[in-house]
């Protein structure tokens, strides 16, 4: 008798085990918030990391190291902004995938992960394929996004991984905004032509500024010399102007060589719109009149008062 109870317990022991076991089972189809070790989809060495390929809605973007130097090859070739590369980088070695979040295929779409809305993001290190993932949504947590494997419905929530760093509102963005730097303390000279008027602001050894043999406003003439430490775009403009283009002004800095500016003004004095195009560069570059106004200034405005 005592032998038949100990069987029965055993039995309905058994039992509950196994309904247990398949009551939480994934069906491939439950959602899932199981803990993960700190762990990779792969393992990457930032250092070693040379060549990054995105993709999305079939448009293809591909970054590598140049000379020890990241560029856009594709699809223009142009330097990149090298701190973004640096966020990039450091991204993919410090990530860890914390859990999955689901392993239900119908509701990817609710973690970025919809045909149009994801980033698949290719890693080679020293040459060499390392592998693939998609990149989906951020959290609302900082610094947390969803990842995914390219041949399974498994998501992940990624921790250190700032979606930002890696998907921008255009491939073009991660795109180097500088146009040209040069110490202003090295500029001996600016040579204006507005058509309908021409004149030089020249720099003495001492930081004193002339338009001809008159002092110029130190204010004024400062911050236009200053502005050539790191002169920035707003935009470019990937195309070729037309060969009868006019320009409306040009502007030559002279310093250890001469840098040629042309300015091509569009729109109306409300809204005026400069293309930059600049000698030895074969990229334009395009902004507001706000940015144009403080470079293309007359010879009345170097002068202030002494007009």
């Amino acid at each position: 008798m005592k032998n038949n109870k100990i069987l029965l317990y055993a039995a309905v022991l058994v039992g509950l085990v196994v309904i247990a076991y398949f009551l939480t089972k994934s069906d491939g189809r439950k959602d899932s918030t199981d803990k993960l070790k700190s762990e990779q989809f792969f393992k990457i060495d930032s250092a070693s990391v040379d060549r990054l390929e995105f993709v999305k809605n079939g448009q293809k973007l591909t970054l590598a190291k140049v000379n020890g130097l990241w560029k856009i090859l594709e699809p223009v070739e142009y330097p990149v902004n090298q701190n973004f590369i640096a966020s990039a980088l450091s991204d993919l070695k410090n990530h860890y995938l914390e859990s999955i979040i689901s392993t239900n295929p119908s509701k990817k779409e609710n973690f970025g992960f919809g045909d149009t809305t994801f980033t698949k993001l290719t890693v080679f290190q020293n040459g060499q394929l390392s592998g693939s993932f998609l990149i989906g949504s951020p959290t609302s947590a900082p610094a947390q996004t969803y990842l995914k494997r390219v041949d399974t419905d498994t998501v992940f929530l990624a921790e250190k991984f700032l979606q930002n760093n890696f998907v921008k509102p255009s491939f073009l963005d991660w795109r180097d905004l500088l146009i040209f730097s040069v110490p202003s303390t090295s500029i001996k000279s600016l040579e204006y032509n507005f058509g309908d008027e021409q004149f030089t602001v020249r720099q003495d050894s001492i930081g004193n500024f002339y338009v001809g043999d008159v002092k110029a406003d130190s204010n004024v003439a400062s911050s236009v010399f200053t502005m050539f430490n790191a002169l920035n775009t707003q935009t470019f403009l990937d195309s070729t102007l037309a060969p009868d283009s006019k320009f409306h002004a040009t502007l030559r800095v002279n310093w250890d060589k001469a840098t040629d500016f042309n300015f091509l003004a569009s729109g109306d004095s409300t809204n005026t719109q400069y293309i930059l195009q600049v000698s030895g560069n074969k990229q334009l570059f395009k902004f507001d009149q706000n940015l144009g106004n403080m470079i293309l200034k007359r010879k009345s405005e170097f002068l202030g008062s002494k007009k």
